[in-house]
């Protein structure tokens, strides 16, 4: 288990830090993770790591991700409702359609377990949460959660922008 928050107490502290001086300024805190590369990378087997292929190949990938969100919750669980939300992956890319929902099913379930109140963020998981990728996703059955997209308009030449 590693990665730069989950064994990291300076980073955790940083983190609230962060959210208090949100939550003191009156704006709630979105907490996500930005998943988002864009080219095959040589110490990922040549493999997107914001990836299907990629997680299937390194299943410790989603077993860390799902703990990292599970800390979270467990730590900002005791915070207003208006304080946090969870954003579990900012653009994400290169998921495909069943994996996905599978994956923000088991998200949205494992942060339930031990946080009810913070609304919950999804994007749509290919095309960096375009618009045109929502299309597929499926609800995850929790009634706080709020599905978004991001629309950026026409820029560098993405045809689906529009």
């Amino acid at each position: 288990m590693g990665g730069p928050l989950l064994d990291n107490d300076r980073a955790w502290r940083r983190l609230d830090d962060l959210v208090k001086k949100c939550n003191d300024s009156g704006m709630m805190m979105m907490l996500t993770w930005f998943f988002n590369e864009d080219s095959p990378q040589r110490d990922a087997d040549n493999r997107v790591r914001n990836s299907s292929a990629y997680w299937r190949k390194r299943p410790e990938t989603r077993e860390n991700a799902y703990e990292l969100w599970r800390r979270i919750a467990e730590r900002y669980k005791d915070l207003p409702a208006e304080a946090i939300s969870y954003d579990f992956f900012n653009e994400p890319a290169y998921m495909e359609p069943d994996d996905w929902n599978r994956i923000i099913k088991e998200l949205t379930e494992i942060v339930r377990s031990v946080d009810k109140k913070h609304t919950i963020v999804i994007e749509g998981g290919d095309g960096w949460a375009q618009p045109f990728w929502c299309w597929w996703m499926e609800p995850t059955g929790d009634p706080n959660t709020m599905y978004s997209f991001h629309h950026y308009g026409k820029h560098w030449g993405y045809a689906y922008d529009e």
